[in-house]
């Protein structure tokens, strides 16, 4: 018999050799839960792996009736953005057609950051498309009549499952949940079909109160836009996709450092009919240097990671920590600055935010910001932000993207060219108070909806686990 001191239980435990099996990392058993009564997921569902596409081809831009399924085309909370769904010609398709899903299938990614999403194949039923699935996805095809789709996505969805995925995945660089391992999670009985049917109505209630308070939300965003053009008499110009956009001339006297026709595209620019229109590089610093000399090289700062960044609200959701030492080859800022990302997809999808309430008033995090500082008073940097958050200017801002395919960056020369009217401090003190009571009620809906799906899956999983 083991004796151990007291304070050494938390971080040394005995396990039986009996219990050991396959696995050989501590942390499994530490954590190991009890599941007794549970059964294999394999007893009720077959699983398979996806298939990537192969070398030498490439996404169709064109619309086609074979379509290609990726782990980016999945959310945390199940649902399918299936208008982002990549196209597929004939031929690949017919390489690939093994790796197809089909209605009411569920997968779960298996690689990466993503390992434990779920989702659901929810098609209607006139859908003829054939829909390919990444090799970093597993399909999980029901082989229980006794057992609904939906009710099974809440079983993978509910924390007991999630847990032990984390618990099985591999450790590498890249976590990696193998297919055997999906086999192997362990879920509880399954009840009633009628249970079931319960169960799963409450989550999509609750679900459906969500996305409702999530529209009222966004319409109030879509108010923000109107306010603003109405408060500065804004004419934004867009540029449409004819023979007539797409070809123009541009004289030589303008050109400088690039020659990618793009940039000099006249695709987006703001106007005021009351408010003259400045450079924004005229009106606030890039990259400007953020000294910590004064700081003592041992304490600690704020450490900001892409993460941290809500791009649905443009706040800062968390800070970490970092002593100043560390902070070499990070990108460096302090409060009251605009941390901007610069690298696809961070930035189409609007991770931007103005820091507050770091430590000591200083701060670092990824290199994939552009740091955003006014150059005098008259710029109000909250001002700055809501132009920078404009799902136009986003849009405008990739024609500026360089690097490779897969890390694309916004160049410094869009600040150069990017322009937005500047009225007095006072008026727009008065715009962001005015925006600030909006940003406030969608806040609060935003709120109220998370809550009340948390305690619709808390209420589940109890329904669940019995």
């Amino acid at each position: 018999m083991y004796q151990l001191k007291e304070n050494s239980r938390r971080n040394i435990f005995v396990v039986n050799r009996s219990e050991l099996f396959e696995r050989f990392d501590a942390l499994f058993y530490k954590e190991r839960l009890n599941l007794d009564s549970y059964i294999k997921l394999s007893k009720i569902a077959k699983i398979s792996g996806g298939k990537r596409i192969p070398k030498g081809f490439e996404f169709l831009t064109e619309k086609s009736p074979y379509r290609y399924l990726r782990v980016g085309d999945v959310s945390w909370d199940g649902r399918l953005d299936y208008d982002s769904f990549k196209y597929l010609s004939k031929e690949v398709y017919d390489i690939l057609k093994r790796y197809e899903i089909f209605k009411d299938e569920l997968l779960i990614a298996i690689v990466g950051a993503t390992v434990g999403k779920v989702a659901i194949l929810d098609v209607e039923d006139d859908c003829t498309d054939r829909i390919i699935l990444t090799e970093n996805c597993a399909k999980i095809s029901i082989s229980n009549n006794s057992v609904l789709p939906q009710f099974l996505l809440l079983i993978l969805q509910s924390n007991i499952v999630q847990q032990q995925i984390k618990l099985n995945y591999i450790q590498t660089t890249l976590p990696k949940l193998g297919l055997d391992r999906v086999e192997s999670l362990l879920i509880p009985p399954i009840p009633s079909i009628a249970m079931q049917t319960e169960i799963v109505r409450k989550y999509q209630a609750a679900f459906n109160e969500k996305q409702r308070k999530e529209a009222e939300a966004k319409e109030l965003i879509k108010s923000i836009d109107a306010f603003l053009g109405s408060e500065l008499q804004l004419c934004a110009t867009e540029s449409g996709s004819g023979i007539s956009d797409r070809v123009f001339r541009v004289d030589r006297s303008f050109l400088y450092k690039r020659l990618d026709a793009a940039v000099y595209k006249p695709s987006f620019k703001f106007k005021s009919n009351i408010y003259e229109v400045h450079k924004l590089s005229d009106l606030v610093y890039i990259n400007p240097q953020t000294s910590f000399n004064r700081l003592n090289p041992d304490s600690e700062i704020s450490f900001v990671p892409m993460d941290a960044i809500d791009e649905e609200n443009g706040v800062v959701k968390y800070f970490n920590k970092k002593r100043v030492y560390l902070s070499k080859g990070f990108t460096r800022f302090k409060n009251g600055d605009l941390i901007w990302a610069k690298i696809t997809p961070c930035m189409q999808n609007g991770k931007s935010a103005v820091v507050y309430d770091a430590l000591q008033g200083y701060a670092c995090g990824s290199t994939e910001f552009y740091v955003i500082r006014p150059k005098t008073n008259d710029v109000i940097v909250e001002y700055v932000h809501l132009f920078l958050r404009d799902r136009r200017v986003l849009e405008y801002a990739q024609n500026y993207f360089g690097g490779s395919a897969g890390q694309q960056r916004v160049s410094k020369d869009f600040f150069a060219n990017f322009q937005i009217p500047l009225p007095p401090r006072l008026k727009q003190l008065a715009i962001l108070k005015h925006i600030d009571g909006i940003n406030k009620k969608i806040l609060h809906l935003r709120s109220e909806g998370d809550i009340g799906l948390e305690e619709a899956k808390q209420e589940i999983e109890q329904m669940i686990l019995g």
